[in-house]
């Protein structure tokens, strides 16, 4: 009896191992698959973060103009194509112009709302126009080859189709000459971007300076505004404001900014100081105007600062500063504390003043302490009546046009590869300003303006 006991213990034991191994088994299987769908869950929650940050990453803006081969009253052509979705049936083509500033962008629907006192029929989007991506021109659709926007590409056209009207899409609505048209671009990653075609002309900003919105450089402004950008050649004495380029697809001129090639030339900016602004702002001879191609972003061509523009006082008034400038718009002020002289460039880059670098402390840097090495560019804080009216400064136009630092030596840029071609610019501004704790070199090179050698070709 006492053998059997014995033996029952040992089979007991053996049970009892077993049933805590299988409970062990258990919990490693049921760890196991826990592990598993805990990884197939983050594994989900990272590709969506991802797909989130990817939505959050797209950029699309519009690029002036916006919208062309729609306004007829510019000189342009409205282009037409057919058969379009049918026989017989025709379509007006437009072309969007983007630029994307993030990743690579698939466009899944467009829609363009049109709004103005026009009649039912004369234009095709006053209720808003949905356009699909086509492979063929089809009424209300877009061109699906075009409609993949690559990360960081400029100048993007995306080509529209819609039905043939009397107006096609307007450039005027009534008194309003702009913002006729919404246009919105959705992605499909869901994203919507949306501008307004014709561009809004920048009046009036929040701060009542001239002008809208701008580049913010510390106490400098550059505005965004047709007449920001403009040049001289040796044939050419009289800047063009606006630009006006001729219309390579027939009579009349487009309005962009584009400057000649295969030409000596001399670059104007037109610069103020913001709101706000306490002391004046002298710009130093290392400040320099840089062009790039697209196409090849290493190429680049220098126009380093030459002396301020011309500026003779009294009658009679033909010196560059008033005929070339204030003539034509009048927020340009001809004033000799901004650095305008008699000895200053008179728009012939033949024959550049140049600006020498003036080595002094920062705190002694203006026209009077480096009259040996010519009168500075001086951007004035905003005057008493400016600062009560919460204005900016005065607007002083910065001329670069020399190949190198304190030199005469005219620049230009070469034909061939650049001709016809859209490039890209840099200001790179090196100026002495006090912001209430002492005078301080300041330097900052940034993205500029986007333009043409002699023809964008759109």
């Amino acid at each position: 009896m006492r053998k059997l006991w014995f033996r029952r213990k040992a089979q007991a034991t053996m049970i009892a191992g077993i049933i805590v191994l299988a409970v062990m088994l258990t919990a490693m299987v049921a760890m196991v698959i826990v592990g598993q769908q805990n990884d197939a869950y983050q594994s989900t929650v990272n590709r969506l973060e991802q797909k989130n940050i990817d939505m959050y990453s797209e950029n699309l803006l519009g690029a002036f103009p916006g919208l062309y081969n729609g306004t007829q009253s510019n000189g342009y052509q409205l282009s037409q194509v057919s058969p379009c979705g049918g026989a017989g049936s025709t379509c007006d083509v437009y072309t969007v112009l983007v630029n994307n500033f993030g990743i690579g962008t698939q466009i899944a629907r467009i829609y363009i709302n049109t709004t103005g006192p026009f009649a039912p029929g004369t234009t095709p989007c006053l209720t808003p126009c949905v356009l699909d991506p086509a492979l063929t021109p089809t009424p209300y659709s877009f061109d699906a080859s075009t409609g993949s926007v690559n990360a960081g590409e400029f100048f993007h056209t995306i080509v529209i189709w819609l039905p043939h009207t009397p107006n096609g899409l307007p450039s005027t609505c009534g008194s309003i000459t702009s913002a006729c048209n919404t246009i919105k671009l959705v992605t499909t990653r869901g994203r919507i971007f949306m501008f307004l075609w014709p561009f809004v002309p920048l009046g009036e900003g929040i701060s009542g300076g001239k002008g809208g919105t701008g580049i913010y450089i510390g106490p400098l402004v550059i505005t965004f505004e047709r007449n920001l950008f403009t040049y001289t050649t040796p044939t050419l004495a009289t800047p063009p404001l606006p630009i006006m380029s001729p219309n390579p697809g027939g009579a009349g001129t487009i309005p962009y900014w584009a400057i000649p090639s295969q030409t000596n030339l001399i670059i104007y900016v037109k610069i103020q100081t913001d709101v706000g602004v306490e002391h004046d702002v002298y710009l130093t001879a290392q400040s320099v105007f840089e062009i790039a191609q697209y196409t090849n972003p290493g190429v680049i061509r220098p126009f380093f600062i030459i002396a301020p523009i011309q500026y003779i006082p009294g009658p009679p008034a033909d010196s560059l500063c008033e005929t070339g400038f204030n003539a034509q718009d009048s927020s340009i002020l001809c004033e000799t504390s901004y650095g305008y002289s008699s000895s200053g460039n008179a728009g012939n880059p033949n024959s550049i003043a140049r600006y020498q670098a003036c080595p002094v402390a920062p705190n002694l840097y203006n026209s009077a302490n480096c009259a040996a090495y010519g009168p500075r560019y001086m951007i004035p804080k905003p005057n008493d009546a400016q600062k009560a009216a919460k204005q900016r400064g005065d607007v002083v136009i910065v001329a670069f046009g020399a190949q190198t630092l304190s030199d005469d030596q005219p620049q230009s840029v070469p034909g061939a590869a650049w001709d016809g071609n859209s490039v890209t610019s840099y200001l790179g501004l090196s100026f002495v300003y006090d912001d209430g704790s002492g005078a301080y070199v300041y330097g900052v090179t940034l993205p500029f303006i986007a333009m043409c050698i002699k023809s964008c070709r759109i």
